[in-house]
């Protein structure tokens, strides 16, 4: 049971917000109540020369929009530099607001006259405005310098939309409560009011609380990676694109389709993933050769053909080497396998594809035979066993 001082204490806060509540409002009904009276007092010219400011300094913004950013950002593309890309795209419609602020403060303090308390609240919300694009400039700027810095090798932070998002989202607030303080609003009963519908807003956003958590633990296990193959337990495959607050999304290996999957699905089912420890993978082909053969010249046959295939398709330096190895004697030929090595999944169509026909050339050529499946069937008629036994 709480005590009668935490009692006391959630009371004060509770009443503290009650009035700053009702202190607002006032003050926003006599705002209104004051611009109200302020228009039917507007000269009609003045209010159309305010229009005319407000449209004029819109108007010159998408004018230096076009030739300023776009012009800049042509300079930045021929640049190797990726960070200036980022820093002008940050700035995209941001000479457009401005320019209308500017042309809306100029129309409000030249031409039209409110009274002082009117004035006061339109100042504010001037600012607010303005303080609203520079944290939108800031918040772009963070969320593209993040994904930039995350793309590089040596960076401990994972290339996913989630990272970038939160960047993102904590400047917006942090611009979010300068507003509030601009405009002389109390963040302490905002605070208060999520703090006590804290419970009720967890237990409504479970599903996505829950998936939140799960990308941030797929994300921080680097277990499952963006431009990663996977597998799932429940069939899909494919590379993963992103990790975002809700789903992971997979790409498959056709791009045909896309699948959107809940991080919590992937947090909890089987993962294989192909890409670790290492990229790179062996696909095994079997293959199966005639009891008369030699099986000396089998193997080494066998092992020209993948050496050549695997340097037609990575002709650079590659450490791992083809390996072939006979596995069993089967029903009607003597098996083996040949192991090579690729450098990712989706390699190994192709080479799978090479490899066979190339060995299938060569077995011609050396006169070694692929035999069909064969079996033998013996019927026995009646009296054989008996005569057997007699002779």
């Amino acid at each position: 049971m709480p005590d009668s001082q935490s009692i006391d204490t959630v009371k004060a806060v509770v009443i503290d917000t009650i009035d700053k509540a009702v202190d607002t409002a006032a003050a926003v009904q006599d705002t209104t109540t004051g611009f109200f009276e302020s228009i039917q007092n507007i000269n009609p010219t003045e209010l159309i020369i305010a229009l005319a400011v407000v449209f004029g300094g819109l108007i010159l913004g998408i004018i230096l929009e076009i030739f300023i950013i776009r012009g800049l950002r042509r300079l930045a593309k021929n640049t190797k530099w990726e960070w200036d890309d980022v820093l002008i795209g940050s700035f995209k419609r941001a000479i457009v607001i401005w320019f209308f602020i500017i042309g809306l403060y100029l129309a409000l303090e030249i031409t039209l006259s409110f009274n002082e308390v009117v004035e006061n609240t339109i100042q504010k919300v001037i600012i607010a405005l303005l303080i609203l694009s520079v944290t939108i400039i800031i918040a772009r700027a963070a969320s593209g310098f993040v994904k930039l810095y995350s793309r590089s090798s040596d960076s401990g932070i994972p290339a996913t939309s989630l990272f970038s998002n939160i960047a993102s989202l904590i400047i917006l607030i942090a611009g979010f409560v300068i507003i509030l303080q601009n405009l002389g609003i109390s963040i302490t009963p905002l605070i208060t009011a999520l703090g006590i519908g804290g419970l009720a807003v967890a237990l409504a956003l479970q599903d996505t609380l829950s998936n939140l958590f799960a990308g941030f633990q797929i994300i921080v296990s680097k277990q499952v990676r963006a431009g990663d193959f996977i597998s799932l337990e429940a069939g899909e495959e494919g590379y993963v694109t992103d990790v975002k607050w809700r789903n992971t999304t997979i790409r498959s290996l056709r791009s045909t389709r896309v699948y959107i999957v809940p991080n919590s699905k992937v947090a909890s089912s089987i993962v294989t993933n192909y890409s670790m420890p290492r990229k790179h993978i062996w696909i095994r082909i079997y293959v199966g050769v005639h009891y008369e053969s030699d099986l000396d010249q089998v193997e080494k046959v066998a092992m020209e053909v993948a050496t050549e295939v695997t340097k037609g398709f990575y002709p650079k330096d590659f450490v791992f080497k083809p390996v072939v190895r006979f596995k069993e004697f089967g029903d009607s030929a003597i098996s083996f396998s040949a192991r090579l090595p690729i450098r990712q999944y989706i390699d190994q169509y192709k080479i799978r594809s090479e490899f066979i026909k190339r060995l299938h050339k060569r077995f011609n050529e050396e006169k070694i035979e692929i035999p069909y499946p064969i079996r033998n069937i013996y019927v026995r008629r009646e009296g054989d066993v008996g005569q057997a036994d007699e002779e």
